[in-house]
């Protein structure tokens, strides 16, 4: 008998795959990824935070719950992911919106000192052109049709006349060299169409006769972006002498 030195395999049966039973995706885990990709908005309006703040609590929430039930559901990946999101936008966000802050106070400083110092040396005309009022004409009357023709305008002093006149410029003139203006509060700041607007308290302090005497100056400026050049300029709205500051008890000026 001819051996023909093949040796028969032994063939095992395959196993049958196992198959995975069913497991649902959980929802706190689609909250999550939809709360955090509903987050970015907060990066245009810094209020959204609180979407950002949502989202981490119920991304924590959704892996905890996960965790205690991986047999049951699946979602962990969207529960990370919606949990990464979240934090991205809660703390770059919120960076963000306190860093544009702090450089709008500050440029709202300087604007501020540079009016103060105009002031201060009685160059009031270069003072009055950083207000709204040099940029603002008066309105022209309505021309009625069929009315007899509106008599001559009596001639009016130049803006920066009328300016100089007022009793905050004056008394700001007045103590010239002799004062320092020191930036003391800001009590509000807050965004409107087209740039900022804010209300800045500042102390004023001179020598009287040896004695330092001081008096707040409460400060209405503007923030305006030029579209056309794409730069961004101030101007100071209003000034008021002699006020208290909200931080001392005084009233809020709309």
């Amino acid at each position: 008998m001819v051996s023909t030195g093949i040796s028969h395999a032994h063939l095992s049966e395959q196993p049958e795959e196992e198959i995975q039973p069913y497991r649902p995706v959980s929802g706190l885990a689609v909250a999550a990824l939809v709360l955090g990709l509903l987050s970015l908005a907060a990066w245009i309006e810094p209020f959204l935070a609180v979407v950002s703040a949502i989202g981490i609590l119920v991304g924590f929430g959704a892996l905890r719950q996960i965790a205690g039930n991986a047999s049951e559901m699946i979602g962990r990946k969207a529960a990370l992911a919606g949990l990464c999101l979240s934090f991205f936008s809660l703390i770059g966000a919120t960076a963000a919106w306190y860093t544009y802050r702090v450089m709008v106070r500050h440029e709202a400083k300087q604007f501020a000192q540079q009016w103060f110092d105009l002031v201060f040396s009685k160059q009031t005309h270069k003072a009055f052109d950083m207000t709204s009022d040099a940029t603002s004409p008066p309105p022209a009357p309505p021309m009625v049709e069929g009315a007899p023709p509106l008599p001559a305008a009596r001639s009016q002093p130049p803006g920066h006349e009328v300016y100089a006149g007022r009793d905050d410029v004056r008394a700001l003139a007045a103590v010239g060299n002799r004062a320092q203006a020191r930036y003391y509060q800001t009590e509000v700041q807050r965004r409107k169409d087209g740039g900022d607007e804010l209300q800045q308290v500042y102390a004023v302090t001179y020598d009287n006769d040896g004695t330092k005497t001081t008096f707040f100056v409460r400060l209405k400026l503007e923030r305006l972006i030029d579209e056309k050049k794409r730069s961004a300029y101030w101007q100071l709205k209003s000034s008021e002498a002699g006020i208290k500051p909200v931080a001392l008890g005084g009233t809020l000026q709309s």
